[in-house]
């Protein structure tokens, strides 16, 4: 049996590190991590080994060497160009033969490989996933299969939203050679996003075979040290390398520990290691080789590279120190701190917590270091939320923060590309919008500054001119003391998840593009912003037959930018407005209450006897509507009027609905005959799904979004209102008599907490169970959905926190409650019967 190992990546997640050391090479418990792979395959008689290297590959190979010393034979192929995981393994073809093993060099496993191998073989299968259960499955491709093995179902790096269950591809995998004959080597290709999708389509046969082996994809520090800890606490078959100890404590050889040392384990002590009078090491610590602990000095839970330095009184808590790094008498090094190789750091130094110090550094003597060097500190686990990133302005966001969000989202970006930035009119917002430009700037982009400007009008005209991006900055609909950043793409829509997630690695590991003073982007103002914007309205509305109508509305602008924009189409018209709430204020936008403003247009609209009341929010996206009765419209009732209105007036040939929308909506679309498509809960992939849709086509985005094809695809009150007021003229009906005529099924919310170490197992175990209830009606888009006629459920897992957001609508009440409670129920039987998963 042959294997190719994989190990030519980066690893720019585990920077510093990695920035003098190929991540294969970094040590766990003392030894590389490819050290440990080729020791498992050796073990199962895994002779033959292809190692495929690019980054720093020499150091893979004086380490190796011929394999000879691990008994086994090693080859390499040295990838000129980075070729994805498929691509590399591709280029080896020519040196396999028959059956073969893919590993990655970077992980670390105890997996039973002949138990993979003869998976396979019995299934005859063409190409065999090994797969794990894991509690974090968002970072990993999760994988579904039948209960014979055969993968029905894979999403490569999912939200939270779109977990479906806790098995996960480890990256291991039995291949026949056929699979790599269709893979090109010219360009970079990937398994898991490529190569075993298409043999899903394909109907080939691809099967995932469910190790309980130990699996560890060490690919964060927070990784690196759990997978260290779980290798000393014996959760793993890994041999460790010294002589036993009473206490789990490992000493190699030839070391010289002082008689007044204490060493408290579970513990891992290297070769040649050096420990002075006086010196304690305690739980989790691991000493590499030829490493010297002077007098006095205490580590606990540190990882310690081969050849490091520490001096007398030292203070070492929860951090790594790269090889050959030298910490002078006295210091302290404080919890996720990381050093990399060749550090020096002066006597009496303080280094806070989490910050990292690249390569040769030099701390001086007697300094305290708070920051990073050469880069900032770290971004918080997750900074984007279900509508963008929110935070207590000056607290949570501050402009440090928003700086770097611009710095790492522009270094995705083309040096000098144009990127547009707007505000609300807070000063909260005006100051962080300041930070985010020159971070743009710092980064070597372009800002075209639009000042105060809606959200819509902005995404408008990103889309409709050469900017690769944009951003704006508000006050937190959700929050008054809150602000709220929207990241957009050059199409004018939200970040994708994939975008999202590419900006919080950039952040976790401070990579950020550095320019050259002559590089530094510009800053220039953009004038007449709602020029353009209101043209398109003017050309893409119905405008003639909005006119007919003649209504006589009430439109709430609730404090917001919207004013500036809203009021240069209205103005065209040629109806009856009465605005109130029309100026911008940050003081009565933070201070009003909601509920009382909704009653107060009510009234309004009663006492005016005008056709419509409209609740615009500050943004200028989402409307709430209050018919001639001055009653208002749920999110769901609004969603079917407009989409009955504009499928009537304004030929709509695809109606595209969130999975938490009530089967209304399908219905009205099968009524009409018309082309109906489940959307997932994010934004973004309403937006897409309607900007790529070959007929007109609306999005229903929920809470008052709606998005039209013909305009940019993007929630925009004013056009919202537009294709209201055109439907309305089309049916000549009033809207109480129309909001009489739609039975829609209230949508009740709720939540049920679940950590994260349970959130994967749990809604695998869902899924499991609706699908034995009905897998007909069954909906896995985002979490899982279950509908029968008038009656749906859904589960997904929330986006920021550790909890399942609900959402059940039903005709009858009592059985929507009852469903709510019937779920509650579900979840706690899964948890109690998986106390292991924590």
């Amino acid at each position: 049996m042959q294997a190719v190992i994989i190990a030519g990546g980066e690893g720019t997640r585990l920077r510093p590190l990695t920035s003098t050391t190929p991540k294969p090479m970094l040590p766990i418990a003392n030894k590389p991590m490819i050290g440990h792979v080729v020791e498992l395959l050796a073990a199962h008689g895994v002779t033959d080994i292809i190692v495929t290297v690019a980054y720093l590959g020499n150091a893979i190979r004086n380490y190796l060497g011929d394999g000879a010393e691990f008994g086994v034979s090693v080859r390499y192929l040295q990838e000129e160009t980075p070729l994805g995981t498929a691509g590399a393994v591709a280029h080896a073809r020519h040196l396999v033969r028959g059956t073969f093993l893919v590993l990655s060099g970077d992980v670390l496993t105890d997996i039973n490989l002949g138990e993979a191998i003869q998976f396979h073989q019995y299934h005859n299968a063409k190409a065999t996933m090994v797969l794990t259960a894991v509690d974090a499955p968002t970072e990993f491709g999760i994988v579904a299969t039948d209960e014979t093995g055969r993968v029905e179902q894979l999403i490569e790096k999912p939200t939270w939203g779109e977990v479906f269950t806790d098995t996960v591809n480890t990256g291991i995998y039995v291949l026949e050679p056929e699979v790599l004959d269709t893979i090109p080597t010219d360009r970079p290709v990937d398994f898991s996003s490529e190569v075993f999708p298409r043999l899903l389509a394909d109907g080939e046969e691809l099967f995932g075979f469910i190790s309980e082996g130990y699996w560890a994809d060490v690919g964060t520090f927070g990784g690196f040290f759990q997978t260290g800890r779980d290798i000393l606490d014996g959760r793993t078959h890994t041999q460790l390398e010294g002589f036993s100890f009473q206490g789990g404590v490992m000493i190699g050889k030839d070391c010289d520990v002082d008689p007044t040392a204490k060493i408290e384990g579970p513990a891992l002590i290297g070769n040649y290691v050096y420990l002075g009078p006086g010196t304690e090491i305690r739980p989790y610590t691991v000493l590499g080789d030829n490493a010297r602990i002077e007098t006095g000095s205490v580590l606990s839970g540190a990882i310690v590279f081969d050849h490091v330095f520490v001096g007398e009184s030292c203070r070492i808590r929860g951090a790594i120190l790269g090889r050959g790094a030298e910490i002078r008498s006295r210091s302290v090094v404080n919890d996720g701190v990381i050093i990399a190789d060749g550090v020096y750091v002066g006597r009496e130094a303080v280094l806070a917590p989490d910050i990292k110090i690249y390569p040769a550094k030099k701390i001086e003597p007697l300094s305290t270091v708070t920051n990073s060097i050469v880069w900032e500190a770290g971004s918080p686990r997750t900074v984007f939320g279900p509508i963008g990133i929110s935070g207590l302005a000056n607290i949570d966001i501050t402009p440090e923060l928003a700086c770097r969000i611009a710095m790492a989202y522009g270094s995705m970006l083309p040096l000098h590309s144009v990127v547009m930035a707007a505000r609300d009119t807070s000063r909260s917002a005006r100051a962080i919008k300041r930070a985010m430009m020159v971070g743009f700037n710092s980064v070597g982009m372009d800002v075209e500054d639009l000042e105060v400007s809606t959200l819509p009008v902005m995404r408008h005209l990103v889309a409709r001119s050469d900017s690769r991006a944009g951003v704006r900055v508000a006050l937190d609909p959700q929050d008054p003391q809150g602000l709220l950043i929207h990241l957009i793409d050059e199409t004018g829509c939200d970040l994708s998840p994939g975008d999202r997630r590419k900006v919080e690695r950039a952040l976790e590991r401070e990579d950020f593009r550095r320019v050259s003073g002559s590089e530094v982007g510009d800053l220039r103002a953009y004038p007449r912003s709602f020029e353009s914007w209101k043209a398109e309205l003017n050309d893409r509305l119905p405008m003639r037959r909005i006119r007919r109508l003649g209504a006589k509305i009430v439109i709430d602008f609730s404090y917001g930018s919207g004013n500036l924009s809203l009021p240069q189409v209205l103005a065209s018209l040629g109806m009856d407005i009465l605005a109130v709430n029309s100026y911008p204020s940050t003081i009565r936008s933070i201070t009003h209450d909601p509920h009382n403003q909704l009653q107060a247009l009510a009234r309004l609209v009663v006492a005016s006897s005008a056709q419509l009341g409209l609740l615009v929010d500050p943004g200028a996206e989402r409307i709430t509507v209050v018919d001639d009765e001055g009653i208002a419209f749920n999110d769901a009732e609004l969603a079917a009027l407009l989409t009955k209105l504009v499928i009537q007036s304004d030929g709509i040939q695809e109606v595209i609905a969130p999975v938490n929308m009530p089967n209304t909506l399908e219905n009205l679309a099968n009524e009409a005959e018309i082309r109906f498509t489940w959307a997932g809960l994010d934004l973004n992939d309403i937006s897409t799904r309607v900007r790529t849709s070959e007929v007109p086509a609306i999005g229903v985005g929920g809470r008052g979004l709606f998005l039209f094809s013909n305009l940019t695809s993007v929630p925009d009150a004013a056009v919202s209102l537009g294709y209201l007021l055109s439907g309305l003229e089309h049916v000549r009906q009033p809207l109480s008599r129309l909001r009489r005529a739609i039975k829609v099924p209230k949508v009740h919310v709720d939540e049920i907490p679940v950590s994260y170490a349970q959130m994967g197992y749990t809604m695998r175990e869902l899924r499991a169970q609706a699908e034995a209830e009905s897998h007909e009606h069954l909906i896995a888009i985002d979490g899982i959905r279950l509908s029968d006629h008038d009656r749906f459920w859904l589960v997904a897992p929330d986006q920021q926190e550790p909890l399942l957001k609900v959402w059940v609508s039903d005709e009858d009440e009592s059985a929507a409650t009852a469903t709510i409670a019937k779920l509650h129920q579900q979840v706690r039987s899964i948890r109690d019967a998986a106390p292991h998963l924590g």
